[in-house]
């Protein structure tokens, strides 16, 4: 990273869920910016009842797949992984999850994200494997069924929701239209797209003319589907690291 000027005179909103939030801010203001926390989804974790009858149902894994930070908290405090199953996280962020449980990543995947897990060598052939993926409700299928496709059984485990979070009061809306916002960092489908929603009274005109930065050239592509105009940034992985790499290379190349 660069001196801590670098993000000075910037106004960024973090949409990451309140609890994910903080730590990205942290680092953004230590570098100078402004930060304007706006979660536009919150996490709930699955009734334990609920969630023991799904663990009861899992086969033993031979895989065992964490696509999240909040798939480790929501599950592992009610399932330990068996030992001879080789775990898997989609992250950073989701191995120091895992870490703090005391569990060990066996495998981290190049590039963060499912793409990344679907290019580990050791996935390539899983015939006669089973994979049980840590996920939560209504998840990207990609994962499941490209690794069915490679022989594998698969299991999806949901351990936690997404819902989304109240709109914005008209005051609020107002007080965001009046500032400056350079930039708006979006990490996954589901913000993306209740993200307008968040400013209904300032109309999607408005919004869908911000530039955002985006975790994945998928979520890149998907915003200009819905009509976002400015070309997304894109961070490329879902690390704090980079993330202020890509507003660092964006923000002072348009200075």
């Amino acid at each position: 990273m660069r001196n801590t000027s670098s993000l000075k005179n910037t106004t960024i909103i973090n949409s990451r869920p309140k609890h994910q939030a903080r730590a990205l801010t942290k680092v953004l203001e230590s570098l100078g910016a402004r930060v304007i926390e706006l979660p536009v989804i919150g996490i709930k974790h699955e009734d334990k009842t609920i969630l023991d009858k799904k663990i009861s149902r899992l086969k033993q894994p031979d895989y065992l797949i964490f696509v999240s930070a909040n798939a480790v908290h929501s599950l592992i405090p009610y399932y330990h992984p068996p030992k001879d199953a080789h775990v898997i996280a989609i992250g950073t962020g989701t191995a120091q999850a895992l870490a703090q449980y005391n569990i060990t990543t066996d495998t981290l995947p190049h590039h963060f994200s499912s793409h990344g897990i679907l290019e580990l060598p050791i996935l390539s052939n899983l015939d006669n494997q089973h994979v049980v993926i840590s996920c939560g409700a209504n998840s990207n299928v990609l994962l499941q069924n490209q690794l069915e496709q490679r022989g594998a059984s698969v299991q999806c485990i949901e351990s936690y929701y997404r819902f989304a979070t109240t709109p914005l009061s008209r005051i609020a809306q107002e007080k965001i239209q009046n500032t400056h916002i350079d930039v708006i960092i979006i990490t996954s489908q589901a913000s993306l797209k209740q993200l307008p929603k968040q400013f209904s009274l300032l109309g999607e005109k408005w919004i869908k003319e911000k530039q955002l930065l985006v975790l994945t050239e998928e979520q890149a592509q998907q915003a200009r589907k819905v009509g976002f105009i400015p070309l997304p940034w894109v961070a490329g992985q879902a690390d704090e690291k980079s993330i202020v790499d890509c507003l660092l290379n964006h923000i002072n190349f348009a200075r």
